[in-house]
């Protein structure tokens, strides 16, 4: 549970499995196991750190996975129904943080290519 999972693309081969490398460190990357029930970040682990920097926005998207997390850890119901996990569906406040996080990521993305020209 405290090793958080998600898809990659073509850069970050197999880091979708992170989670059974933590469990199993021996193991090679070509067999590592996709473990479902592990947390997923709401971006690529490349986008992650594109928004990791800016505190206020990391925060707002992270926090209620947090909470949803620590809710079930200590056997509570995960009221609210947040997303912690690819397999689970988004409710509105889910689709809403990634809107923003998507939207922000964009920007970010537009700011830095402006600033490799110049």
């Amino acid at each position: 549970m405290h090793s958080w999972n998600q898809l990659s693309g073509t850069i970050l081969v197999r880091i979708q499995r992170h989670s059974d490398h933590h469990m199993h460190g021996f193991r090679p990357h070509q067999i590592l196991r996709r473990m479902d029930d592990c947390p997923f970040l709401p971006f690529e682990y490349l986008h992650c750190f594109i928004l990791a920097p800016f505190s206020p926005l990391w925060f707002y998207i992270m926090n209620p996975i947090v909470e949803a997390l620590d809710d079930i850890k200590h056997g509570k119901k995960n009221e609210k129904e947040t997303q912690w996990n690819n397999m689970m569906p988004a409710n509105a406040d889910d689709e809403k943080r990634k809107r923003v996080g998507w939207f922000w990521i964009f920007i970010i993305q537009c700011v830095l290519t402006y600033m490799a020209f110049f």
